[in-house]
């Protein structure tokens, strides 16, 4: 299929941006913006829609050319309407955000050496970044200003020059921080799925070195959030976690600030009694408290909200969950993170204890079993298991608890909850093999919990 990239550009434009785009369009007699004009004006709702649409406006006298020749202008006209939508979505950002606007304006006339209008537009990004705490633009504004001064060569500059070094030096250590605590914090959050990331894992005293370096409270808390996370495996997990919440309590430093913070903390919290088994309405109450955060803050964490609707499954809340994926999962989940809906769908199908929703659940968790996320796979593949043994169908069975162990086998790096699958593999596998009895454990993970219970409950 063509123009997927366009189709997407298509649906991300908002009511103002089409209004703006339309606009121009009507005023050109360009062949190709009457076309992008109609296509605009169509609403397609669909890539199918847009081929359609593709092929019928280049495709209609088709016998006249070579398709090659047909396929090259409809090329052309995709180029042509996405560097079009480009180009309005960039306007409409930099209307919207003066900082970049004065930012890039002052860039472009010291490139075109325009020292005046440079200076002025220099002096207009100096107000409106006052309060910024972007440093990339202070940074290079900071560099900007010191070279203007510095071309001055007047005595009275010198007092501000040095004041502008000083300033630039703080700027060079905040961006040391904040750039050091960003690679940390990421490498932390990959070491939650695969501990063969500790290559990069610095040591606590590292991270505590570092969090007493900085002379910025956000990115010094955010050494210690990153050294809890780093524990996550470890016995003394729980104490390091809890001194980094306390940290972020007492920092000084903006509420916006502290709550993206405060966030953080409560999002290990929830995948750490998920991973040690902790009460039910606890982790609930960890995960609703993520979402809220999420919505008030606009962040797309599809990963926090499939905890919330699965931790809200098995309470028993199906219609609590069923109104939260109808209010906000366009909020939260994309298409490449579909599968989380269509877990938690199947999940409810199998609670509802119907024998043709039970059938629906089947053969969703069998498909999802090929998802490209490793815990939908392999928790899916644990459903198809228990469905499959209720119904007695034990040469199957015996097929997936093979696939499970080969799954497993291939996954030992990936430590969150990698000792419960593997004990409720080994019961499974003793349900099947009966000479091989398996006593699990009673505080086993939640969710292998409800299937034991599932399989061994009349």
């Amino acid at each position: 299929m063509k123009g997927i990239k366009l189709f997407d550009l298509i649906k991300s434009l908002n009511r103002s941006e089409k209004q703006s785009l339309c606009y121009q369009l009507g005023l050109s007699e360009d062949k190709k913006a009457i076309i992008l004009l109609d296509l605009i004006t169509l609403k397609v709702k669909t890539l199918e829609e847009l081929n359609r649409f593709l092929r019928k406006e280049f495709n209609l006298n088709s016998y006249t050319k070579s398709n090659d020749d047909v396929d090259k202008k409809a090329r052309q006209f995709i180029v042509f309407a996405t560097e079009k939508i480009e180009n309005i979505k960039i306007l409409n950002h930099l209307n919207k955000n003066k900082k970049e606007r004065f930012r890039l304006l002052s860039k472009i006339y010291k490139d075109e050496n325009e020292d005046l209008l440079f200076r002025k537009y220099v002096k207009k990004l100096e107000v409106t970044t006052q309060n910024s705490d972007n440093s990339q633009i202070r940074n290079e504004l900071l560099s900007w200003k010191i070279n203007l001064f510095g071309t001055q060569q007047m005595e009275k500059n010198l007092k501000v020059i040095s004041n502008l070094l000083l300033e630039k030096k703080q700027q060079i250590q905040l961006n040391k921080h904040q750039q050091l605590s960003e690679l940390y914090r990421i490498a932390s959050n990959l070491f939650f799925d695969d501990i063969r990331i500790s290559e990069i894992k610095p040591s606590d005293t590292d991270l505590d070195t570092l969090s007493a370096e900085s002379d910025n409270q956000f990115y010094a808390a955010d050494y210690l959030i990153t050294k809890a996370r780093f524990a996550f495996f470890s016995s003394n997990f729980k104490v390091k976690i809890d001194e980094a919440e306390g940290f972020v309590k007492k920092a000084e430093i903006s509420t916006h600030q502290k709550n993206i913070l405060l966030r953080r903390c409560l999002f290990i919290k929830m995948i750490a009694g998920f991973q040690y088994n902790e009460p039910l309405e606890n982790m609930l109450k960890f995960a609703t408290e993520v979402k809220n955060y999420n919505l008030n803050y606009g962040f797309r964490d599809s990963f926090s909200f499939f905890y919330h609707l699965l931790f809200l499954v098995l309470s028993n809340k199906i219609e609590e969950t069923q109104l939260n994926i109808i209010k906000n999962k366009d909020l939260f989940i994309s298409q490449e993170t579909y599968f989380y809906i269509e877990f938690i769908e199947a999940f409810i199908l199998l609670r509802e204890n119907n024998l043709n929703k039970k059938n629906k659940a089947l053969k969703a968790f069998s498909a999802l079993r090929y998802s490209p996320n490793y815990y939908i796979s392999l928790w899916s593949a644990f459903f198809e298991f228990a469905i499959h043994y209720k119904n007695g169908n034990y040469i199957l069975c015996k097929s997936l608890i093979e696939r499970i162990k080969m799954q497993l086998q291939k996954n030992k790096q990936r430590q969150f909850i990698y000792k419960d699958s593997l004990e409720i593999y080994r019961f499974y596998r003793s349900l099947i093999f009966k000479n091989k009895p398996f006593e699990h454990r009673k505080n086993i993970n939640i969710l292998y919990r409800f299937l034991i219970n599932y399989i061994t409950q009349d």
